[in-house]
C-alpha cells in the first residue's frame, strides 16, 4: 500500500504561512499615516470644553506637556481605546488626566505634588488600552511583526518597517500583573524622574 509521506518540515512552514495570514482585527489603518496629532488632539479637548484647563496647565507644569508629548510620539494617534476603537486612545487618556486634575483642585489638592499624582493618574487609563490591543504590521495580506510598547516609538515602527497597513486585533484576556509592569514602563519612559517618583508616593491616595 502506498503511503504518501509529507516531510515534517513542509508541515512546520504550511503552519506558519497559516499563521502569517492576517487575523481578525478591531482597526485596520493603511500606511503612510499623514494625520497630525497636536492638532487633533487640541480640537478634540476643545470639543471637550478642556483646552484652557489644558493650555493653563502647560504654563504652570511644563513637566506634564512633556509627558504628554512624549506619549503622543511613543504610542501615536492612531492606537484605539478598549471602550470605543473608533476614538484614539490619546485622546481618552488626555482628556482623563485634564479631568483627574480638576477635580483634584476642587478638592482643594493644590500641592504640586497632588497635581502631577492626578494628572499622571488620568493619564494612566491608557496603559489598559495600550495591553488591550496588539498591532500588527501587514504586507501582502499577511501579518509580519508585532509592535512591543516602549521599546520603538509606534509610528517609527511603522514607517521604519515600510508595512502597507496596521492591523489592531483585540486581546482576549489581560494578564494585570503584565499591564501593571507596562503602566511603570511607561511612567519611566515619559516623565522626569521627580515626577516618577511623586507618582509613586502620592499617586495611589
Amino acid at each position: 500500500m502506498l503511503e504518501t509521506v509529507v516531510p515534517i518540515h513542509a508541515k512546520i512552514d504550511a503552519f506558519a504561512s497559516r499563521k502569517q495570514y492576517l487575523p481578525d482585527s478591531s482597526k485596520t489603518i493603511d500606511l503612510p499615516n499623514l494625520r497630525k496629532p497636536h492638532d487633533e488632539i487640541s480640537a478634540y479637548l476643545e470639543s471637550m470644553g478642556l483646552q484652557a484647563d489644558a493650555k493653563a496647565l502647560w504654563i504652570g507644569y511644563p513637566g506634564l506637556k512633556q509627558s504628554v508629548e512624549r506619549l503622543v510620539s511613543w504610542v501615536g494617534i492612531e492606537w484605539p481605546s478598549e471602550k470605543n476603537p473608533l476614538l484614539p486612545a490619546i485622546f481618552e487618556a488626555i482628556e482623563l488626566a485634564v479631568r483627574s486634575t480638576k477635580d483634584g483642585l476642587e478638592r482643594q489638592e493644590t500641592d504640586r505634588r497632588f497635581v502631577i499624582a492626578n494628572f499622571h493618574n488620568g493619564l494612566a487609563h491608557i496603559a489598559r488600552d495600550i495591553a488591550g490591543f496588539v498591532a500588527w504590521g501587514c504586507s501582502s495580506q499577511k501579518a509580519i511583526e508585532q509592535w512591543e510598547p516602549f521599546l520603538i516609538p509606534f509610528q517609527v515602527w511603522c514607517d521604519a518597517s515600510r508595512f502597507e497597513k496596521i492591523i489592531f486585533k483585540r486581546v482576549d484576556s489581560m494578564n494585570e500583573i503584565d499591564m501593571d509592569g507596562l503602566l511603570w514602563k511607561m511612567r519611566s519612559t515619559i516623565a522626569s524622574v521627580h515626577d516618577v517618583g511623586v507618582i509613586h508616593r502620592y499617586g495611589a491616595r
